[in-house]
């Protein structure tokens, strides 16, 4: 009896037959695809939390419908200023329908990424053939892990980034070699960082696969070159401005640097300690490392079991080995927490396997340590919800919007500003000539940064109208350059209530930007 017969018999409008089957066949995806909508749907109506480089990209969205262009401010056309293609196209979508309308469309597409990325978790887990425990913790962690969530509903394209890793990943084990070219090209443009994909898999299909090769790379080069020629033509390079900056604050295999920042990998993919503002948390950091210690040991038993039972899995290794030496070689700063879900998915992938493996031999103790550590990266969600939603109310919307709306009525057109940080601050202060430092969304900034690499010294080279500050750049900007401090004078303080706590329940955030002095130089 066919599909359609058996919805009809059953008295069940056909077009849910599919959806019906799919979840009496794979309960477990189904279960978890649920859940992973709910926290998010949760996350989005509780918290509003938007994260501030979202703000960043979503200016220039702004800019393309208000004729001005693809760039942050009108002042300085044709800049760069956001790092995801794929991301700054959705934001771009959102907002054809009203102003901020990006922020509603990446989250309804991060909702769908995370039903995506369930589903390719899921069918990896398959061709592994691990145990329905093993894939209940990596499904878990995908639904509720605090940077899974946070990132995507808060505006950033890391939920679509999860999703294009994973599909990469199931695509090659499924031989789906014209799809998988599609989400190479995807990733790609989705963040630089998932290039890794490309990087292993062209000379991978190559080698292994030539007769497919084309398959693979025509979809591929389709996705991608559109974009290249057009950043080209338009920007002059397709290399993103944001990028060029980073590159020079990134210190790049400097082995005592490198050598402590190895010391706090554990740290990174941590319960609670993962998101890098949490200076305490309900956990110790003697059980924070030992969570981090199994999982670590899980994978690696987990890597040699899938490539047993999978040998193609070695690619997925391959990126995820990739990614780590990468970002160990910069020691990129623990605050692009958005670069890490993509690879923790995967990481994850490896757990589940070793997991898995543990249950064939002890099985009650596998399955315990599926569901314990299911609970240590679900267990913040009563924490992180109140503090996401204060940090919302009372930082971002309470000082830095309050400070981008002051400075929009003070600010004449001809007058820029000095500052950090750019996201909140210049979607409210629209279109003004914002000088920020080190110089993601300003070209002149940044070649002012590149001669004074602080905040006192880009001062002094552009001399703006006026100079927005927290409390220790005023105490810097008084002692670098007094000269150049007395020209100027304190109008607007803002600061968070006094009353503001960020803690809950032994979790405790770091009050950033909760203080902020305008200056405006003397005439």
């Amino acid at each position: 009896m066919t599909a359609a017969v058996v919805g009809e018999a059953s008295g069940v409008p056909t077009r849910w037959t599919s959806v019906i089957t799919l979840i009496r066949a794979h309960p477990v995806a189904a279960v978890f695809m649920v859940a992973a909508v709910a926290s998010r749907l949760v996350f989005w109506l509780y918290t509003g939390r938007v994260w501030e480089d979202a703000m960043i990209s979503l200016s220039a969205a702004r800019n393309v419908w208000l004729g001005v262009g693809l760039t942050h401010h009108a002042s300085e056309p044709h800049v760069h200023s956001f790092t995801s293609a794929l991301g700054e196209l959705i934001l771009i979508f959102g907002e054809a329908f009203f102003e901020g309308g990006g922020l509603p469309a990446m989250r309804l597409v991060s909702i769908a990424a995370a039903v995506a990325a369930i589903y390719y978790a899921y069918r990896i887990t398959l061709r592994l053939r691990l145990h329905w425990a093993a894939q209940t913790l990596v499904l878990g962690y995908l639904a509720f892990d605090h940077l899974q969530i946070l990132f995507g509903m808060s505006g950033m394209e890391t939920e679509l980034a999860v999703a294009l890793s994973l599909a990469n990943a199931h695509y090659y084990l499924a031989s789906q070699f014209g799809r998988l070219g599609l989400a190479a090209g995807l990733a790609a443009l989705c963040r630089p960082e998932l290039a890794l994909w490309g990087a292993v898999l062209g000379p991978t299909m190559l080698i292994v696969h030539r007769r497919q090769f084309f398959s693979f790379a025509l979809p591929a080069l389709a996705v991608i070159l559109p974009w290249l020629v057009f950043a080209s033509l338009y920007y002059g390079t397709p290399v993103p401005h944001t990028i060029v900056v980073k590159s020079h604050i990134t210190a790049l295999l400097d082995w005592p640097m490198m050598a402590a920042y190895v010391t706090n990998w554990w740290r990174h993919i941590a319960p609670f300690f993962e998101y890098c503002l949490a200076m305490a948390a309900p956990l110790s950091t003697t059980v924070a490392k030992c969570i981090v210690g199994v999982a670590a040991a899980l994978a690696l038993f987990g890597a040699v079991a899938a490539l047993r039972v999978q040998p193609r899995i070695l690619v997925t290794l391959l990126v995820l080995v990739g990614f780590v030496a990468y970002r160990t070689a910069a020691a990129v700063e623990p605050y692009y927490m958005w670069y890490l879900p993509p690879f923790t998915a995967l990481f994850f992938l490896f757990v589940a396997a070793g997991t898995s493996l543990l249950i064939a031999h002890v099985r009650l103790a596998g399955i315990g340590v599926a569901a314990a550590l299911l609970v240590a990266y679900s267990m913040h969600l009563p924490y992180t919800l109140q503090l996401d939603r204060r940090v919302q109310d009372d930082l971002e919307t309470g000082v830095r919007v309050r400070v981008g709306k002051s400075l929009n009525a003070m600010m004449q057109d001809t007058d820029s500003v000095v500052l950090e940080p750019l996201g909140f601050i210049g979607w409210e202060a629209k279109n003004k000539t914002i000088y920020d430092f080190p110089g993601l969304g300003s070209p002149k900034a940044f070649a002012a940064f590149l001669k004074h690499p602080d905040m006192p010294g880009m001062v002094r080279e552009l001399s703006p109208r006026f100079v927005v500050m927290r409390p220790r750049e005023l105490a810097q900007f008084a002692a670098v350059a007094p000269d150049v401090f007395a020209r100027y004078e304190a109008v607007e303080r803002f600061t968070a209530r006094p009353d503001l706590s960020l803690s809950v329940g032994g979790l405790h955030y770091d009050p950033f930007d909760a203080d902020f002095t305008i200056l405006r130089r003397r005439m």
